[in-house]
């Protein structure tokens, strides 16, 4: 399976619309929450709650990339702390680690990619 710039265009489609959804359960529920009249910091930790029911389940790679950049926008957005973030960009570096590994491209550099007939 080789990539192909029409691959990597769409991956990363996929994963600027999951990062879209989550910010929007944020956003929403921040708008919502304030519109009740309920106080900011409370209006608030209810928005965090929906961004973070809004993250990707970490049980396919894709899904595990999204939730990644899930995290890191709302790192950038101080939705999550930088130390629970980190706590959940490890909880994904051992979700990541514990999937298959996806199958070596052919033709590509490595092992039995782009080798001569002496394994060089």
């Amino acid at each position: 399976m080789t990539t192909t710039t029409t691959g990597v265009a769409s991956h990363t489609t996929v994963l600027n619309s999951i990062v879209k959804l989550c910010n929007a359960a944020y956003e929403d529920t921040l708008a919502a929450e304030k519109a009740r009249g309920l106080e900011i910091w409370k209006a608030r930790d209810k928005a965090k709650e929906a961004f973070m029911r809004a993250l990707p389940n970490l049980t396919a790679r894709t899904s595990v990339c999204a939730y990644i950049a899930c995290i890191g926008r709302a790192m950038a957005l101080e939705i999550v702390t930088k130390p629970e973030g980190a706590k959940l960009l490890y909880a994904a570096q051992i979700a990541m680690n514990a999937l298959p590994k996806p199958a070596p491209e052919a033709g590509g550099a490595g092992p039995g990619g782009n080798l001569d007939e002496r394994g060089y």
